[in-house]
């Protein structure tokens, strides 16, 4: 399924969730790709494949990733960035995680509740993302056409002085050699 211009918005991301695991959890598809293109910076970007599901019992951060703890302070949840911060000093691989304790049951209701969650928070981050990486682009590409125009619009305003400056200079030569010629055919007389 391909998302593009108007259509991908995150508001279509929860509707394209819905698509997305319905097909995984009826087995019409064995995983969850996303093709997209990753923010690099201002002036970069990156085409980049995440795999959504099936989840990695390695964990599920990616090269790239912010990573936050959750947290609660006096009855309140909150998130702190993680020790970890950037997944850039990252590796991949089991990292110690919290011991809970669930049975088997509970595990897969929490599994069941938290992957569509998951899913369109990863589908809403890579489509803000891809937005983020076009307007750069179109950003990059309106300061470069801004540039060039201004650069042929110099050199066409050069040129045109130049021209002019020759006009001139010709209409002088030419009013001299009127003056001239009418001056010593006066003194010839």
């Amino acid at each position: 399924m391909e998302r593009s211009g108007p259509d991908a918005s995150p508001d279509a991301a929860s509707e394209l969730c819905d698509v997305l695991l319905t097909a995984f959890i009826a087995g019409e598809v064995d995983r969850i790709e996303v093709v997209y293109t990753r923010f690099v910076s201002i002036l970069s970007n990156a085409p980049s494949v995440r795999t959504l599901v099936p989840l990695s019992p390695s964990g599920i951060e990616s090269l790239g990733d912010e990573i936050f703890e959750l947290t609660s302070s006096n009855g309140h949840f909150a998130t702190r960035p993680s020790e970890r911060g950037h997944s850039e000093g990252w590796t991949p691989g089991p990292h110690p995680a919290p011991q809970l304790h669930l049975e088997a049951e509970e595990a897969a209701l929490l599994l069941n509740a938290m992957l569509p969650m998951y899913v369109n928070s990863q589908l809403v981050r890579i489509v803000r993302e891809s937005m983020a990486s076009e307007h750069a682009s179109r950003m990059n590409a309106m300061s470069v056409a801004t540039d060039n125009a201004r650069s042929v619009g110099e050199t066409l305003r050069l040129k045109y002085n130049r021209e002019r400056q020759a006009r001139i200079t010709k209409e002088i030569i030419e009013v001299t050699a009127n003056v001239r010629s009418t001056t010593d055919r006066v003194f010839e007389v």
